[in-house]
């Protein structure tokens, strides 16, 4: 199967006389069905999207990374498409992301930048498609779906309908604060391992195609509560307030920063979700390592609101014990 792609690939890039030079190289992806491919053409690095699995993200994708670029934004260059296949031919952005370079020496200049093109994405009004938006509605669906794959399968754990009501209470009141938030243009996945450092210490931005109007603290969680990499606390606080700085927002630094939490709390359990599901699903155990973060992320912004006592009560004393149990089993 694996086999028969690559040449299926090969194939394609060969369709106008272009020379492939060595071997096509499969890449590390992203927690989607799609796959990557560096491969060398006619002297240069180009990097392969493979969507045949979801070939109806090639048009959203196409469409983002234009209107990005037309906002003077780095996203890769798209150099050929078929959209039947689901194959896209884009510029490589090398193999260095902001993950792989951050460190206390540099979180403020790095994360700065990062900030910067985020209000340039934020206003980004001239996709030629309309955005799907991710409303309350929408929430709830992910806070269902964590439950599902993340409660259900990967815990294996049996809830009380006190838990179900406790958690629904906790879902309602997470989906309304955060769906109250103005509404932009949404990344939706605004984090280090999407985002690039090139040669000249720019910041190129990869995983757009997922695009929502969504509330205007989702990405701005994405990045400074990042799976991947913890930011000092102080640093996220003085980032927080400075966005919303620059965003001219009409409201109270404390009520921002509510919203921030509680966008939190809704971000890091749909990560539960893909995590568990990318495992149990996929068979894929490279996003395990990423939950005890996510799980001291949700704790830790639960104990500081007294309306959600009980979700942090649960949490703490049912959730967490359950997740020890089956992360030895996983582990051994």
């Amino acid at each position: 199967m694996e086999e028969a792609n690559l040449n299926y690939i090969s194939e394609w890039l060969s369709d106008k006389g272009k020379t492939l030079v060595g071997n096509i190289q499969h890449m590390a992806g992203d927690a989607s069905t799609r796959r990557y491919f560096r491969v060398q053409l006619n002297g240069s690095s180009y990097i392969v999207m493979d969507a045949s699995e979801c070939p109806e993200v090639i048009q959203p994708y196409i469409s983002i990374a234009k209107a990005l670029q037309e906002r003077s934004l780095l996203s890769p260059k798209i150099h050929k498409i078929n959209p039947e296949l689901g194959l896209v031919l884009i510029s490589d952005f090398g193999d260095t992301r902001l993950l792989d370079m951050a460190s206390e020496a540099n979180f403020k200049k790095y994360y700065q930048k990062a900030i910067d093109n985020l209000q340039i994405i934020q206003n980004c009004h001239n996709v030629d498609f309309a955005l799907p938006v991710f409303n309350k509605d929408f929430m709830i669906k992910e806070l269902l779906n964590f439950q599902n794959w993340y409660i259900d399968k990967f815990l294996h754990l049996e809830l009380t309908n006190d838990d179900k009501q406790i958690l629904d209470s906790a879902y309602d009141l997470i989906s309304e604060l955060s769906s109250a938030q103005p509404k932009v243009f949404m990344h939706r996945d605004y984090h280090s391992a999407n985002l690039m450092i090139l040669a000249d210490d720019r910041i190129g931005v990869l995983d757009f195609q997922d695009a929502f109007i969504g509330p205007v603290t989702y990405d701005l969680v994405s990045l400074l509560r990042d799976c991947y990499i913890k930011l000092p606390e102080d640093l996220v606080q003085y980032f927080v307030l400075e966005y919303k700085k620059q965003l001219n927002l009409q409201v109270s630094d404390s009520l921002f920063l509510i919203w921030f939490d509680y966008m939190g709390l809704q971000r890091h359990m749909k990560a539960l979700l893909t995590f568990s599901r990318k495992y149990l699903q996929d068979g894929d155990s490279s996003y395990l390592k990423f939950i005890p973060a996510t799980l001291n992320y949700i704790s830790s912004t639960a104990k500081n609101y007294p309306e959600l006592s009980k979700f942090y009560d649960l949490w703490n004393l049912k959730l967490l014990p359950a997740y020890k149990e089956v992360s030895m089993l996983c582990e051994g």
